[in-house]
């Protein structure tokens, strides 16, 4: 039976750039089949400032009894006094197969872009094992994330600037993650993900999510997040680390 999931998102941000973050859209005790989830988010300012985003995603999971499969595309649009100043792009693809209650591995297919970080394709192939710490759906979930991802990226070219335009990288994924209840209602929740270049641990990303989720009812619940992104070798021009905060609602029905 296909079950549809919309949400309403309603966002403030503090910085441009969004964070995707996967871990956030599995779901460990969803039933089997198909589900869809699909998200908007609109912002706007007008008077002394005038500001518009604009952000669509799409997200499909298939559960079987032992392996999930999933499929997230966003993209995203923004605009400053009617000038462009966010336009990103994201599809990600993976395939998670059960060995036991505690183990499974998992491979993935990624690519992004986005015109305001000089990143005009990044497209990366990986594979991994995850491990469930803590499995009791209801209550305290805990798993660590180890694997390996092969990238490609090619950088938009900027005056003035001087950088190699194509980059390939061999990254360690590591990835740690929480979901905790505060009682019946609500539920805290982070993800810890730490990406080191194979053979040079200066060159790393680092992604950080800590956010609380309230149920208002049965299909309906608020949400806030803070986002930390960090590239500690990012192209020259662009900066190191970008921070954001969200709050919205989620609607299930």
């Amino acid at each position: 039976m296909k079950k549809w999931l919309l949400f309403f998102l309603l966002s403030s941000s503090l910085s441009a750039n969004a964070i995707v973050n996967i871990e956030s859209m599995r779901s460990v005790d969803e039933a089997p089949g198909f589900h869809t989830q699909a998200s908007l988010n609109i912002n706007g300012k007008n008077g002394n400032s005038q500001k518009s985003n604009l952000e669509t995603g799409l997200l499909f999971r298939w559960n079987h009894e032992a392996s999930r499969q999933l499929l997230v595309m966003t993209y995203e649009y923004g605009e400053t006094s009617d000038i462009k100043d966010t336009q990103n792009s994201f599809a990600h693809a993976r395939h998670i197969q059960d060995i036991n209650k505690l183990l499974a591995w998992e491979v993935f297919l990624q690519m992004e872009s986005d015109e305001f970080k000089r990143l005009s394709l990044r497209a990366l192939v990986g594979a991994g094992i995850r491990i469930n710490l803590a499995v009791a759906a209801d209550s305290y979930q805990s798993w660590l994330g180890l694997g390996v991802f092969r990238s490609k990226e090619e950088l938009d070219e900027q005056v003035g600037v001087v950088d190699d335009l194509t980059e390939y990288a061999t990254r360690a994924n590591i990835y740690h993650g929480f979901k905790f209840p505060i009682n019946d209602r609500s539920r805290i929740f982070n993800t810890l993900y730490y990406q080191p270049q194979i053979g040079d641990a200066q060159d790393y990303r680092l992604l950080e999510q800590l956010g609380l989720l309230f149920d208002i009812t049965d299909t309906l619940s608020f949400k806030v997040s803070l986002d930390i992104k960090r590239d500690n070798e990012p192209p020259i021009s662009v900066k190191k680390t970008d921070t954001s905060y969200n709050t919205g609602i989620e609607y299930r029905f």
